[in-house]
């Protein structure tokens, strides 16, 4: 349906839940500035990015990104990969799961940050909602962010 009916911690005092019901028509994406899929990591060689889907965490068996399994997200969200200006692409599908972990493992610091910014900019959901407090009638604003937010 078009609305979501979540029970939400009350942030004035922290302990006492209070249901909300999200009209999920009202719902943006919010999209950062400077926000690219297409990452330049020298002169001539780049990646493609495609963003993360619920299959790709399912199947990988991956719940929440950690620092422990960042490189098979990193991994997983690889599209192409181009050399020499684009004349040579490598399409990630046709790579095996470990050339495409030790490819970003051998990224220096840099490249990996401007991977990761990819990462921390992506389009996300997020809308604010008014909790009120049943105990003490104070109206809060909680941000909910991610689908997890939303639906969980």
């Amino acid at each position: 349906g078009e609305v979501s009916n979540l029970r939400l911690k009350c942030p004035d005092d922290e302990e006492t839940y209070a249901d909300v019901e999200v009209d999920l028509s009202t719902v943006q994406v919010q999209v950062e500035k400077g926000h690219n899929p297409k990452i330049e990591l020298t002169d001539d060689m780049g990646l493609i990015m495609a963003y993360p889907s619920i299959d790709s965490f399912s199947n990988s068996g991956i719940t929440d990104i950690t620092a422990h399994n960042m490189l098979d997200v990193i991994s997983s969200c690889i599209y192409q990969v181009y050399d020499k200006k684009g004349e040579e692409v490598f399409d990630a599908k046709d790579q095996t799961k470990e050339e495409l972990i030790e490819f970003v493992e051998q990224l220096n610091t840099t490249q990996f940050r401007v991977v990761q910014n990819f990462f921390d900019t992506m389009p996300k959901l997020k809308h604010v909602v008014k909790v009120e407090n049943p105990k003490t009638k104070v109206t809060s604003d909680v941000l909910l962010q991610g689908l997890s937010d939303f639906f969980g």
